[in-house]
């Protein structure tokens, strides 16, 4: 119940900076983030962003041809370092600003950490390619947040795909029914939506929301009540130049797996 609200939410991520050690590092681009560290005293304070008023910052981003991004790294205004990244999306050059202005604090060099980064190819379940079906690609993500959502779709509208098809399984009822708005907001980026029942977890349905109350925000998406419908209309429905990507921190993933094993390209 805790965390029913943002104003709670983000009096829990101050309650944990308030709580870290000798140095916060934070995202100083983002509104709710610099209302959660706002005031804080006796810590070093560092943020990271694209806005040069950042201690670490990134300018000059282009996008190579295999659709990652590369960035001169500038701390304190001063460029630092060419960073060349061997991961999709641009909220990744946010991920190695964050990892550089930490790394930076303990004393390491920036070349040194960018030439490191630049070896880094992907967690699991983050843009994880899963293999072809009828031609489409098809990937799986963690994305369950609407700001993680944006940058995963964004990051696949960049690719050069001719339609990108977002499988989205909602994670609780209680966030789905306090960000309802911006989930539908960030799955309009996809050209096609398909939704599956929401993943409650350990919480019961006091909200009376369905993924039904999402649909209904999303002109063409399609609602599905088992993840076998959504394998049979995928199989059915998605081609050459598709990128297919199934999003949800719950067991979509499964829906991806599943897809390829049956249908997969030989």
């Amino acid at each position: 119940d805790v965390y029913k609200t943002m104003d709670n939410l983000i009096a829990a991520f101050r309650e944990f900076a308030v709580n870290a050690g000798s140095c916060v590092i934070y995202n100083g681009d983002d509104e709710r983030t610099l209302q959660a560290v706002d005031g804080i005293r006796g810590k070093v304070m560092l943020s990271f962003g694209f806005g040069r008023e950042n201690n670490w910052s990134a300018d000059d981003i282009r996008i190579n041809s295999n659709g990652c991004y590369s960035c001169e790294v500038y701390k304190n205004g001063h460029r630092a370092a060419t960073l060349d990244l061997a991961i999709t999306g641009r909220h990744n050059i946010l991920n190695a600003l964050a990892a550089i202005t930490w790394c930076c604090y303990f004393g390491l060099d920036p070349a040194q950490v960018v030439e490191t980064l630049s070896t880094f190819t992907g967690a699991d379940r983050r843009f994880e390619s899963k293999g072809f079906v009828n031609g489409a690609h098809i990937f799986d993500d963690y994305a369950h947040h609407p700001a993680e959502i944006e940058a995963t779709l964004t990051a696949a509208k960049e690719m050069g795909y001719k339609r990108v098809v977002a499988v989205f399984q909602p994670f609780t009822f209680s966030r789905t029914y306090m960000l309802l708005d911006d989930f539908a907001r960030v799955l309009s980026l996809a050209d096609e939506v398909v939704l599956t029942p929401i993943m409650g977890s350990r919480e019961v349905n006091t909200y009376n929301i369905h993924t039904s109350d999402l649909t209904e925000k999303l002109p063409g998406a399609k609602e599905f009540k088992s993840f076998s419908e959504v394998r049979q209309y995928l199989a059915s429905s998605v081609g050459e130049g598709d990128l297919v990507i199934t999003l949800g921190c719950g067991d979509v993933y499964k829906i991806a797996d599943a897809l390829v094993a049956e249908n997969g390209d030989k």
